[in-house]
């Protein structure tokens, strides 16, 4: 067709997926540079086969722009219109097709092959619509300021806040520290800022009033607020999630992941809150942790990440050249991996958030409607330490004293003196004491969740639904219970689930954790997970079939329903290890609690595997040394010889060559006395490697011919 024939000078080859972008950027775009655009929903004919409209568009149209994103590569009908397009200019000499990559994605080899407009860096938008137009014949159009390539319009609307912080009422005060905050995230010497804490001092507060009182969002539209305190929220969901939302390809592999990630922040501004990142690190990196307190000592190795990925995620924030965005990092434990040998790495600040002004704690007390003067108020807070949750907490005995309530006066009968734990544990047993028998219950029962919990979920496990709604009003006036508004969850401070926690009897916490086993079992959940999310009533269920006493069950539970899709479908190792863990309440360096030695033997070999797999030989070869012993007992020879060829595997990596090759040599006889030639070959060509390892090459050789031999007799 002669070029001065075309109906159209564009078609708009698009995922109706992406339509927002589409219409209400790209098309006005265009028709204001003065150009003819076709578009399907527009100027495609009723009564056509799409496929008709489809060719008629191409054929009719200068030029093909094709949107590239996720949703376009799996749509096959925008293919066909690719396809379409470059018949008519295989080599793109006439610039038929134009691809213009609008999200991270891998389009056919054929599209491929030409070089596309890159809409992805909101920092190059201009030189984007600039090439675009000199490709479409108009290089003088005006370039739309107005418009961006995603639909970020400067509010908090465009923010990730995947777990929204229950802010309590009445935040008060911390000036300071909010400027701190302030003048960090205008400077551009530190990317990582970590505010650490004891539990109880409000870091995830603060964290929360910064980005929405203080934060602008037309400066910083890609904010991503995460608490590591959610049942879900592990580093590898965070990277997942983080990249999803930056509608970035979210490649295979948790490294290539972080890449990614990393990538993004040296060419974007973007603000990562890491809430509770304690909650990553080994010293609270068990299934239980939502039961743990504040750990008054902690070995250096405690301070280690659980994903070693998350220590490549922290010193390369540090340490990379031109990192645009900027990561708070709320934690009670310090991160080893940022500060070696005991000094922050170049890149990284520090603080610690101490305890609230005094000024601002009479401010909150009469925030909360309590009388006293100024004096009084300080009188009382001091015992205290200004500590914030103990405050808080204070506040709401008070306010619901039976004799006084409101007043001041209501603190001289509770005054106390001692450290800050004592502090914090005194004012928790008055608030607590001071419950009525069935609020304790409420209580503690609540604390037996491991993450937030909906209002339906209370009324199908407690015994007094009619009072259910007035005890928990009661409870988040005390300062005890947290109220999500936007997702109708409750949920309680750290510091509060652990003493609710505690204040259980053996037999109550039996009973409560019976009681919550049995409404997670009846809970539906898909049988092809897609997401880990999908499994968390699953994991649920296991963990309270744990702390019910039933291991045997939990064993079953973990094999028939957990193992495959954690190992196979996610990876999700760690995920298995903590999992794996609970099955050893005497710690690994006894037996598992099962009932049966063969049951013992396969979770120790379970656990050590994925050791293995995670990259941990020390954590790996005491298991795999219980395993062997019990195979041994049991006269097991099979078995016996497959934990032998893996404790050897894990022996070679951390160095101990002497004691792996014995391990090998006992192996091979195992497998050539039980007639196991394919384990036979595995060993003996294991042993190969292993005696290059040492330098004997000729005896090397030896062993990796009669592996062959071993394989071709098989």
């Amino acid at each position: 067709m002669p070029e001065t024939d075309f109906k159209y000078d564009v078609f708009i080859s698009y995922s109706h997926k992406d339509e927002e972008w589409v219409v209400n950027t790209l098309l006005p775009a265009l028709e204001n540079a003065g150009l003819s655009v076709c578009i399907d929903y527009r100027d495609f004919d009723a009564g056509k086969p799409s496929i008709v409209n489809m060719e008629d568009a191409v054929d009719e149209s200068r030029h093909t722009v094709l949107v590239l994103t996720p949703n376009w590569t799996g749509s096959e009908w925008t293919d066909f219109e690719a396809v379409l397009t470059q018949t008519d200019d295989p080599v793109g000499r006439r610039q038929k097709m134009i691809p213009i990559m609008l999200e991270k994605c891998t389009p056919p080899k054929r599209v491929r092959s030409f070089t596309y407009v890159d809409f992805m860096r909101s920092d190059r938008l201009d030189n984007a619509w600039k090439q675009l137009f000199k490709a479409l014949g108009k290089p003088n159009a005006p370039i739309p300021s107005s418009l961006t390539s995603t639909p970020d319009t400067g509010s908090r609307d465009t923010w990730h806040l995947a777990h929204p912080y229950p802010m309590p009422p009445n935040f008060t005060g911390r000036a300071t520290e909010l400027k701190m905050l302030d003048d960090w995230l205008a400077d551009d010497k530190d990317r990582l800022f970590i505010l650490r804490a004891l539990g109880g001092f409000g870091k995830s507060a603060l964290s929360w009033q910064w980005i929405n009182a203080h934060v602008n969002p037309t400066e910083w539209t890609r904010l991503v607020f995460w608490s590591f305190y959610e049942g879900d929220a592990s580093f590898e969901h965070f990277i997942e999630e983080t990249l999803k939302y930056l509608k970035l390809e979210v490649p295979q592999g948790q490294r290539p992941q972080v890449d990614e990630l990393l990538k993004a922040m040296q060419s974007q501004k973007i603000l990562l809150i890491m809430d509770g990142f304690e909650r990553a690190l080994r010293a609270y990196s068990s299934m239980n942790a939502a039961y743990q307190g504040d750990e008054p000592k902690v070995e250096e190795n405690q301070l280690d990440c659980v994903n070693i990925n998350a220590e490549i995620f922290l010193k390369s924030v540090c340490s990379l050249p031109n990192v645009k965005s900027k990561v708070l990092l709320t934690t009670r434990l310090t991160p080893r991996a940022v500060k070696p040998r005991g000094e922050l790495m170049l890149g990284c600040r520090e603080e610690e958030l101490t305890a609230m002004q005094k000024a601002d704690a009479v401010e909150f007390f009469h925030k909360q409607k309590i009388k006293g003067t100024h004096m009084e108020i300080e009188a009382a807070c001091a015992p205290y330490g200004y500590h914030p949750l103990s405050l808080r907490l204070l506040a709401g005995r008070i306010l619901k004293d039976f004799e006084n309530p409101a007043d001041i006066v209501v603190a001289q009968k509770l005054k106390f003196d001692g450290d800050i734990i004592q502090q914090k544990h005194h004012v928790l047993e008055v608030s607590y004491n001071s419950l009525p028998t069935h609020e304790q219950k409420l209580l503690s029962t609540i604390a037996c969740f491991r993450s937030p919990v909906e209002h339906k979920t209370l009324e199908s496990i407690v015994e007094n639904k009619d009072i259910l709604d007035k005890d928990l009003h009661d409870l988040v006036e005390r300062g005890l219970l947290h109220f999500d508004e936007k997702n109708k969850k409750f949920d309680l401070h750290p510091i509060v689930r652990h003493y609710a926690y505690e204040r259980l009897t053996a037999s109550d916490r039996t009973a409560a954790h019976t009681h919550l086993r049995d409404y997670f079992a009846a809970v539906d959940v898909p049988t092809k997970p897609q997401t880990l999310g999908d499994l968390i009533p699953i994991i649920e269920l296991y963990h309270h079939t744990i702390w019910a006493g039933q291991y045997d069950d939990a064993r079953k539970l973990f094999h028939e329903r957990i193992d495959e899709p954690t190992y196979y479908q996610f990876g999700a190792y760690q995920l298995q290890i903590e999992l794996l863990r609970e099955l050893f309440p005497d710690g690994e360096y006894k037996l598992p609690r099962l009932s049966r030695e063969d049951a013992q033997a396969s979770t120790l070999n379970d656990l050590a595997a994925v050791y293995f797999i995670s990259g941990l030989p020390h954590s790996a070869i005491p298991l795999f040394e219980q395993h062997n012993k019990l195979r041994e007992k049991a006269n097991n020879k099979r078995d016996l010889a497959a934990g032998l060829g893996n404790i050897a595997i894990q022996q070679m990596v951390s160095g101990s060559l002497n004691i792996a090759e014995s391990n090998l040599r006992r192996a091979i006889a195992l497998d050539s006395e039980i007639s196991s030639i394919w384990d036979e070959a595995s060993d003996v060509n294991q042993l190969g490697r292993l005696l290059v390892c040492r330098g004997l090459w000729e005896e090397s050789a030896q062993e990796f011919d009669a592996a062959r031999v071993s394989n071709i007799v098989g």
